[in-house]
C-alpha cells in the first residue's frame, strides 16, 4: 500500500510519469481482486484527480474509469471517498452512467 501511495504522490509532483502512473492503474485493473483493489483504491485516493484532470492524461483515465464503473459500484461502497478524491462534477456523471447501467442489465 505504501509504495502504491508513494507513487500517486511522486506522479503529482512530477517526479514520476503520468504514463507509467496510468499502466500501474491499467495493470491494478486487469488484476482486480483481494489486494489489488485496496492498491487501486489508494492510487485513485493519492494521483486520481490529478490524473483525470490533467490534459495528457485525462482520456486514458476517464476511459479505464468507465470501462471499471460497475466494478468500482461494488468495491467503492466501502471506500465512497475515492469519488471524491476524483472529483464530486465526475463522480455525479459516472454515477449516472451506473445507474442507467444498472438498470439496463438487471
Amino acid at each position: 500500500m505504501k509504495i502504491v501511495r508513494f507513487i500517486g504522490e511522486l506522479t503529482k509532483f512530477g517526479m514520476y510519469p503520468r504514463a507509467d502512473a496510468l499502466q500501474c492503474f491499467k495493470q491494478l485493473l486487469l488484476n482486480f481482486a483481494h489486494h489489488y483493489i485496496e492498491m487501486t483504491c489508494h492510487l485513485l485516493e493519492t494521483c486520481g484527480r490529478f490524473l483525470l484532470h490533467h490534459p495528457d492524461s485525462h482520456q486514458r483515465t476517464k476511459v479505464y474509469l468507465v470501462n471499471r464503473k460497475i466494478t468500482f459500484v461494488h468495491v467503492l461502497f466501502g471506500k465512497p471517498k475515492v469519488w471524491f478524491k476524483i472529483g464530486p462534477n465526475d463522480a455525479k456523471k459516472i454515477d449516472a452512467g451506473i445507474g442507467l447501467a444498472l438498470h439496463h442489465d438487471g
